[in-house]
C-alpha cells in the first residue's frame, strides 16, 4: 500500500502476508493513523520519506527486513509493539525527527537505530532478545552524527550492546555515551 502526496486522517490498516518492498509507504504525505497492524512481511513493514506523520499504535509480527523506516520528516509514535524481524525494529535516517512514548522490542537483530542526522527521543523502551539494542551512527559523508536520547529502558540493554560512532550521541537516563 502506498500513500503519495497524501492527507489523511484517523486511518485503521491491518496489513498480511505481505510481499512488497514495503508492506504500507508514506511518501510525501501527512496524518494521523490510528492502528497499524503488519503481520508477516517479505521485507520492510513499514516505511516513510518525506512526511509528517502522528500514530497512535503500530504493531508489527514478522518483518524480514526494516519494522519501521522513516527518513527526512517528523514522527510521533505513542506505542509500539514489534516481534521477530531480521533487521531493525525502529530505524530514522537522513535528518529525521522521531519521538516515540513506548515501544516494545521483541526477537530482533537491532532495536532503536538513528543515522544521518537524525535524533529519535523515547520515553519508554522495553525489550527482550535483542541483539544490538540502541544505535546512533553517521554512514554518508553529506549528514552530520545522529541522536538517540531514551528516558527508560526496561530489561537488559549493556554498553556493549550500543552501536556507536564518534559523531553521534546516545543518552540513556542520565548517562551519556
Amino acid at each position: 500500500i502506498n500513500f503519495i502526496d497524501s492527507s489523511f486522517q484517523k486511518l485503521k490498516i491491518d496489513i498480511k502476508n505481505s510481499d512488497c518492498p514495503d508492506a504500507i509507504n508514506f511518501y510525501r504525505s501527512t496524518g494521523s493513523i490510528l492502528k497499524l497492524k503488519i503481520s508477516d512481511s517479505a521485507f520492510d513493514a513499514f516505511d516513510s520519506d518525506f512526511s509528517n506523520l502522528k500514530i497512535e499504535e503500530v504493531i508489527v509480527n514478522n518483518a524480514k527486513q526494516e519494522c519501521i523506516g522513516v527518513k527526512s520528516g517528523n514522527y510521533e509514535f505513542k506505542n509500539n509493539y514489534a516481534n521477530n524481524w531480521s533487521d531493525k525494529a525502529l530505524s530514522a535516517g537522513e535528518r529525521s525527527s522521531v519521538n516515540v512514548n513506548t515501544i516494545k522490542v521483541e526477537n530482533s537483530n537491532k532495536g532503536i537505530f538513528s543515522k544521518e542526522a537524525s535524533a529519535i527521543y523515547v520515553e519508554n523502551y522495553f525489550l527482550i532478545n535483542v541483539k544490538s539494542c540502541i544505535g546512533s551512527v553517521k554512514n554518508k559523508p553529506n549528514f552530520s552524527g545522529s541522536y538517540v536520547n531514551i528516558s527508560k529502558i526496561y530489561n537488559k540493554c549493556n554498553r556493549e550492546n550500543y552501536i556507536i560512532d564518534n559523531t553521534s550521541k546516545i543518552i540513556v537516563g542520565k548517562n551519556e555515551f
